[in-house]
Parts: C-alpha cells; sequence; structure tokens
C-alpha cells in the first residue's frame, strides 16, 4: 500500500528503481506526504495510542522512533570478524585508519 502511494508521486516501483548501493543511475523513487488529524479519530486518541504504544514497548520490546535508546559502547565481535571488518573498511576507504575505534 505504501508503494502504490508513493507511486502516486511519479516515482518508480522499488522493482523498476536502480539499485542503491551501486552504480550512477538516481533511483528516482516517489514520496507520498499524507498528514492526519489526530482529533478525527475521537477525543482521547492520542491517551490510547501513547498507552498503546508503551505497552509494545515495555512489554514486547518494540523500538519506538524517536525514543532514545540506551548505548552501548562495547561490542564484544570475534577478532577475525573485526579484522575482516576493519580491513573491508579501509579498502573502501570509508573512513581513515585512525578514525576506526579501538585501532591504537
Amino acid at each position: 500500500m505504501v508503494e502504490s502511494l508513493a507511486g502516486l508521486a511519479g516515482g518508480l516501483w522499488s522493482l523498476e528503481s536502480p539499485a542503491f548501493d551501486k552504480g550512477g543511475e538516481i533511483p528516482s523513487i516517489g514520496v507520498f506526504i499524507i498528514a492526519i488529524n489526530p482529533a478525527f479519530f475521537g477525543e482521547n486518541y492520542l491517551e490510547r495510542i501513547d498507552s498503546h504504544v508503551q505497552v509494545l514497548e515495555r512489554e514486547h520490546g518494540v523500538y519506538i522512533p524517536g525514543r532514545q535508546r540506551e548505548i552501548k559502547n562495547d561490542i564484544k565481535v570475534d577478532e577475525q570478524l573485526y579484522e575482516q571488518l576493519l580491513a573491508s573498511i579501509q579498502a573502501a576507504e570509508l573512513v581513515p585508519v585512525q578514525g576506526v575505534i579501538g585501532d591504537d
């Protein structure tokens, strides 16, 4: 449904669009924006949806975009995998060697 609405904006469908991650063509995707007044759904809609979202987050671990997550500073990675990732980053020139965290 979302793709069909974006197509109304004149962009290509996802299967017609060039790849985002390779090649030199612009993907030419469509953007469809819709604004909905929550009051249309009733007086207490915002309270109801807020309560529902809190339950989803608290009891089901659903990430709610825009809310802060705990930032982890340490991630355990196998040494061999780390070396492969580091080599890939350096080969792709994504960051300079000194910019890689943990590389002394």
